[in-house]
């Protein structure tokens, strides 16, 4: 029996319940934002995978349409029309993605923003540019792998830590390069132009990284700060991984024309090493 009365004691236990009920409200407020983001990433996620499927068969289409002479005429200039089109959407993107920021628009949670737009058609530009004046037959296989693995970098991005994302990029556009482009030129004034380029990307990712370690993943340019990495992003490991791609591409220097696609192998087999790490260390 409370020494105060039966009213103070109902009052404590009313004030103890309300307390309770208040925090499996806010509880279940994270719960439900938490799942409201997860789904917004997969929406996305989902949109980007289709575009790509729909592009692939947009692609298959193309190929076909060149392939035969009776309408090869007609799917060249369609071709040019989805150039042009995607050169008009890129800008139309640019310029949507200024307006919402000037007006401070919140496009966290927008499906459809204006840098969407832009990249999404600055991919259908280059595509249609590079089967116009690229050769057809060899563009189009080009980009059957290209665009899913666009996709796959995009899901990446979306589920892994930042730095992840961009070293992924990074072996992405190494393993093409060796496929399609270092094999062709190997020893031509292209190949050394090629790799140089590719060697000082490489210098300048680790440089990107010594100067976001030193600030915690946040870019300091001036008096204006942009944070690039997360507070824990694995440092180590990112820079292991830009030093074995670039004694991938030291190796091309060494190796005949034909052992090129093992480079482009060996350096898939870097970023799925990668994948598990960082799967691993997710968990």
């Amino acid at each position: 029996m409370c020494p105060f009365g039966g009213d103070v004691s109902r009052r404590g236990a009313r004030v103890i319940f309300g307390y309770e009920i208040e925090r499996y409200v806010l509880k279940l407020g994270k719960q439900n934002e938490t799942l409201t983001k997860n789904d917004f990433i997969t929406n996305k996620i989902m949109i980007v995978f289709v575009l790509a499927f729909a592009m692939s068969i947009a692609l298959m289409l193309v190929n076909r349409g060149l392939d035969n002479v009776d309408t090869f005429v007609g799917t060249y200039y369609t071709v040019y029309i989805f150039g042009f089109a995607g050169v008009a959407g890129t800008l139309l993107g640019i310029v949507k993605e200024i307006v919402d920021r000037r007006q401070g628009r919140d496009l966290s949670h927008k499906l459809v923003t204006g840098h969407g737009i832009a990249v999404c058609s600055a991919i259908v530009a280059i595509s249609a540019f590079l089967i116009l004046f690229g050769g057809y037959s060899s563009s189009i296989r080009l980009l059957y792998i290209a665009i899913p693995a666009l996709a796959v970098l995009y899901l990446f991005y979306m589920i892994y830590q930042r730095e992840f994302s961009v070293l992924t990029t990074l072996g992405v556009l190494l393993s093409l390069y060796f496929w399609r482009f270092a094999q062709f030129y190997k020893g031509s004034v292209r190949f050394l132009a090629a790799q140089c380029i590719l060697l000082v990307l490489c210098v300048l990712v680790s440089a990107l990284l010594f100067f976001l370690k030193k600030d915690d993943g946040v870019l300091k340019l001036g008096k204006k700060k942009f944070r690039l990495l997360d507070a824990d992003a694995e440092y180590g490991a990112s820079f292991l991984y830009v030093a074995l791609f670039a004694v991938i591409l030291l190796a091309a220097f060494f190796v005949p024309n034909v052992a090129m696609i093992y480079l482009a192998f060996t350096t898939l087999a870097v970023v799925f090493i990668m994948a598990v790490y960082y799967a691993v260390r997710m968990m």
